[in-house]
């Protein structure tokens, strides 16, 4: 019992202690810390699988660093603005994924066969030609492959690739 008392007297101490000298810290001070807290780690989450997305696509491309930062780029800005408009990418939202129209969108921007009467149909061809398991995504991996062809493969291989389409 006597044990019981001073752990009761100890606790009393140590609520007192901590109000008096953490008492000018508010609910809504925490909630700014745990906020400001979370945007740094889902920053630094992002970095990294950014990182790794980029690293898995200079792997398998002849692109230069620059190319990638660019088509990086310019999918991140296609998906984020199309995200709202699509409930299967809104929640993949962390996976480096594009729908049909997304990818035809970042066609047009990036490919220099994106241009022209005929570019929303080759988007949608190579879509389907890079979307092997029907899944209605592409990967950010597969699609900078498709670029590589497009833009620095040799004339066999982007013919290959026009008549697989």
């Amino acid at each position: 019992k006597q044990w019981y008392q001073r752990r009761v007297r100890e606790v009393r101490v140590l609520i007192s202690q901590s109000y008096r000298n953490f008492g000018h810290i508010t609910m809504s001070h925490v909630e700014n810390l745990r906020n400001s807290e979370r945007l740094r780690v889902v920053q630094s989450i992002e970095d990294q699988d950014k990182k790794s997305v980029m690293r898995s696509v200079k792997g398998i491309t002849s692109f230069k660093q620059p190319e990638i930062d660019f088509l990086y780029r310019k999918f991140q800005e296609c998906r984020r603005k199309m995200s709202l408009c699509s409930s299967k990418v809104s929640h993949l939202s962390g996976s480096f994924v594009v729908d049909e129209p997304q990818f035809c969108e970042l066609f047009s921007f990036v490919s220099p066969w994106g241009a022209g009467c005929l570019a929303p149909a080759l988007a949608s061809r190579i879509f389907l030609l890079l979307d092997t398991n029907k899944d209605g995504l592409v990967e950010f991996h597969e699609m900078g492959f498709c670029y590589d062809v497009i833009c620095n493969g040799s004339l066999s291989q982007r013919l290959k690739l026009f008549y697989l389409m």
